[in-house]
């Protein structure tokens, strides 16, 4: 009997670690991004239900005490509980291991959100210096459009100006004949 409560005051003891460790986990998964929110929830929800595991087996060494001072003939019931307990460890062992998982499982997701981030930033700058450079050049095209309208229309009024002489120069050539 003394080792079963013995074993049990140590079993509420990892438990009471547990559920200190897990109270921490929801505040630490709010800074994560939006998609790990569902993960957070699920959880909270092993986190109640390993409060409430802990209560129960706080209430089965409250009932274990009583047994012990009960007669030989609830021994068998003493066994029965025993083996919920060894079974209720193992799950708790299983749940602990799991959002272990979980919680190295986020850190990942969180490194590949950061690397993505990083990426994403990067392509904006490749594009906002694209951007740049485009205009730059779209400024230097238009220039350079610009001098060869400006030359053009000059040579075509130097060309009308050259049309028109010769033309006068012909009519007074016809009228000095």
């Amino acid at each position: 009997m003394v080792g079963i409560r013995e074993n049990l005051e140590a079993q509420g003891k990892r438990q009471d670690e547990l559920l200190e460790h897990l109270s921490r986990l929801p505040a630490l998964l709010e800074q994560l991004p939006e998609s790990s929110r569902t993960q957070a929830e699920t959880l909270k929800a092993l986190h109640q239900e390993l409060a409430g595991q802990h209560e129960q087996h706080r209430r089965l060494t409250e009932i274990l005490d009583h047994v012990s001072k009960s007669s030989v003939q609830q021994r068998d019931v003493l066994e029965e509980l025993q083996e919920r307990v060894e079974r209720m460890r193992q799950t708790d062992e299983q749940i602990a291991s799991n959002l272990m998982n979980v919680g190295h499982t986020m850190t990942e997701l969180n490194r590949s959100t950061s690397t993505g981030a990083q990426i994403l930033e990067h392509l904006r700058d490749n594009i906002s210096s694209r951007d740049n450079q485009l205009q730059q050049l779209l400024v230097k095209q238009s220039a350079r459009f610009t001098v060869m309208l400006s030359i053009a229309i000059f040579l075509s009024i130097s060309a009308l100006v050259a049309v028109a002489v010769v033309g006068y120069l012909l009519l007074n050539q016809r009228g000095n004949l």
